[in-house]
């Protein structure tokens, strides 16, 4: 039997967040960076990374929808799984954040812009070699 380690999904669209691969890689994640929307929504339809980071944007130039984010969990609703999520905003728009019902996600953290330790600390928690045959 071979361990497999776990995959995260790392969505960086604008750049508000650092890029922390060598922390994901560190906590024992393959990691996956995309830096669109529309291409993690691709990804996910073939595969299913145990934890999402992304960032959350808010436009107000979205007419239908509050922000980046609702695309997402409406493909993991339809996907039907549940992966971590963490979304990192910054202090000004977490109101607008507040407008998203997160409740449905078991895991979802909301965290300001560059909190390293605290992404550490939940990855560490999350992490579970999954097993593969061979």
């Amino acid at each position: 039997m071979n361990i497999e380690k776990p995959l995260l999904l790392s969505i960086i669209e604008v750049g508000v967040t650092p890029d922390l691969t060598a922390l994901y890689r560190e906590c024992g994640f393959t990691v996956e960076t995309l830096t669109s929307m529309r291409r993690a929504l691709q990804f996910m339809k073939r595969h299913k990374p145990q934890v999402i980071v992304c960032e959350f944007i808010y436009l107000p130039t979205y007419s239908m929808r509050i922000s980046n984010l609702e695309p997402m969990l409406a493909a993991l609703e339809r996907y039907c799984y549940d992966p971590a999520i963490v979304i990192q905003a910054t202090t000004e728009q977490r109101m607008q954040l507040s407008r998203l019902d997160l409740s449905r996600w078991r895991h979802a953290i909301v965290l300001p812009a560059g909190e390293e330790e605290t992404i550490k600390r939940s990855l560490k928690a999350w992490r579970d070699p999954v097993p593969t045959h061979t």
